[in-house]
């Protein structure tokens, strides 16, 4: 069973299902939809940027990509098509259809978190030890072999404790004790500034640093800890669930885990300030396309409306001239 929950709850027929009422559901559809647009803007965004970065093109800025690219993927085919099952509680998209969403649904979720983990890699071998091994971009794609690993529904606890330990705890406590060692690390290297102002413009930068790494590892631990939490009852003690709103907690699980996707952007791209200058002269671009476009039209249009002026003389001036 994978963590986007779309595979391990094909079950739910089994249980006693009771409809949510219209206005429940439409919230839950406008929470999804303004977590997909905002999710789909920002990692599109930061794409963008990254792209146009090209005489900074670095590890860190790629793995970043990457992380935005799996994103958008976790944004438009986990977030829509889990959300239609789970309140429909019946898959209409088709068996082919159905095969192929479960497998880009495990690849994008294990591709995210693992990006993640070697982000968190790479700061720390960026700040703690710079001249020591540097990890590679196929690394991040480790984690999609544990989707092949149990596709027997007789398999499905022992999957389910493994992606529990694989894409969740082992990330989360790798991705802790790197942010911890940065954390210890620029504490000491602040400490050892002689100059007062000097020392508190690095103390004030290192509070921000640290307050953006500790933002990181609970946010990834709060966002995926609900989801987690349900999809170990369900497969280990599902009688333990309600079993009238089953679906509705799972889809809340499932919302706040997907909150992940829009979080990211922010703590692995806008928090910087070169990312921030990239995005004010991207939208200033963007508007100055729009007004010379906009200008373009009008004059196209004066134009138009000359030549028709032009003409309509032309028609009415007497013949023998």
């Amino acid at each position: 069973m994978n963590l986007t929950g779309n595979s391990s709850h094909s079950l739910f027929f089994h249980f006693e299902t009771c409809q949510p009422s219209f206005p429940a559901v439409f919230l839950l559809i406008t929470a999804y939809a303004i977590v997909t647009l905002v999710g789909l803007l920002g990692n599109f965004c930061l794409i963008v940027i990254i792209g146009k970065q090209k005489e900074s093109q670095n590890v860190t800025n790629i793995l970043i990509a990457n992380l935005s690219v799996s994103d958008i993927l976790i944004c438009v085919m986990c977030i829509p098509f889990t959300a239609a099952y789970t309140l429909m509680d019946y898959w209409v998209f088709g068996e082919a259809m159905c095969k192929m969403n479960n497998f880009v649904q495990s690849m994008s979720v294990t591709v995210s978190t693992f990006s993640l983990v070697l982000i968190a890699i790479e700061r720390y071998q960026l700040i703690v030890n710079p001249r020591g091994w540097k990890p590679k971009i196929a690394h991040a794609f480790w984690g999609i072999v544990f989707i092949w690993m149990w596709p027997s529904v007789e398999e499905r606890q022992g999957y389910t404790t493994t992606m529990l330990v694989c894409q969740y705890f082992f990330p989360l406590g790798f991705i802790f004790i790197c942010y911890l060692k940065i954390f210890v690390c620029l504490q000491k290297r602040y400490g050892k500034v002689d100059n007062i102002k000097e020392n508190e413009n690095r103390l004030n930068e290192s509070k921000r640093i640290n307050a953006m790494l500790i933002s990181i590892v609970v946010t990834f631990g709060a966002c995926w800890l609900p989801l987690n939490v349900f999809n170990i009852m369900f497969d280990w003690n599902y009688e333990a669930l309600i079993s009238c709103h089953h679906n509705v907690i799972f889809i809340l699980c499932h919302l706040v885990a997907m909150i992940s996707t829009c979080v990211n952007p922010f703590f692995y791209g806008f928090l910087n300030k070169n990312f921030q200058k990239d995005l004010v002269i991207l939208f200033h671009n963007f508007k100055c396309f729009e007004s010379q476009e906009l200008y373009e039209n009008i004059a196209l249009s004066t134009v138009n409306t000359d030549v028709s002026k032009v003409s309509m003389k032309l028609n009415n001036m007497p013949a023998n001239i």
